[in-house]
């Protein structure tokens, strides 16, 4: 779940730092028409996050496990959110935008399972501190993805290393929640699980 935020988030971070210097200087935007276009991928975003809370509720009343739904939502909108790469390969500004805008929808997406997800796994009484620990290694990376994209743009005068990096996180993420997460269902701490076990055995 950590490790799936932090991709997550790192991509986020470009929108949120840098979003309006690629518009200005790598599509040459004069500063009120980047105003304008830099609302859309968020406007995006929140449209994918409430079909993403509608679509979530209406699998799981349909039979659905909730390993499958979330991992559907997740690993789906982390593979929409990699066409952020392909944003920094087009040569139009028009068609570069609407990938973006479409790489943002798709983290909204997959951000609207994500933070179900520690409600979802948490013991009783520990929702608060399993989404704050997810929540604090998300926001590593929403330090380190502004230094890095900063790093890579002043080096190579271009915003297509960074923007292929993110898109390269968001697919590592789609990996981590197909593979690595497992099914989602409440942790049973330790300490009550032996307990449980010896009660059986007792019994």
């Amino acid at each position: 779940m950590c490790v799936g935020f932090f991709t997550l988030n790192y991509a986020i971070y470009f929108f949120i730092t840098w979003f309006p210097a690629y518009l200005v200087n790598e599509r040459g935007m004069k500063m009120m028409t980047m105003g304008f276009v830099a609302m859309i991928p968020p406007l995006v975003g929140l449209v994918a996050e409430l079909i993403a809370g509608w679509t979530m509720d209406a699998l799981f009343t349909r039979g659905f496990s909730l390993t499958v739904v979330r991992k559907t939502h997740l690993v789906g909108g982390m593979v929409v959110a990699s066409s952020i790469a392909l944003a920094g390969l087009v040569h139009s500004a028009v068609l570069a935008v609407a990938l973006l805008a479409v790489s943002y929808g798709g983290l909204e997406f997959a951000a609207c399972a994500i933070w179900s997800l520690p409600g979802d796994v948490a013991p009783r009484n520990m929702t608060s501190t399993v989404g704050g620990i997810q929540n604090c290694a998300s926001n590593i990376a929403g330090i380190l993805g502004p230094i890095v994209t900063g790093a890579l743009v002043a080096r190579t005068h271009s915003f297509i290393p960074a923007l292929v990096v993110s898109g390269i996180m968001t697919v590592a993420g789609a990996l981590t929640y197909l593979f690595w997460l497992g099914k989602v269902e409440p942790i049973q701490p330790r300490r009550l699980a032996t307990a449980e076990g010896v009660a059986r055995v007792e019994s």
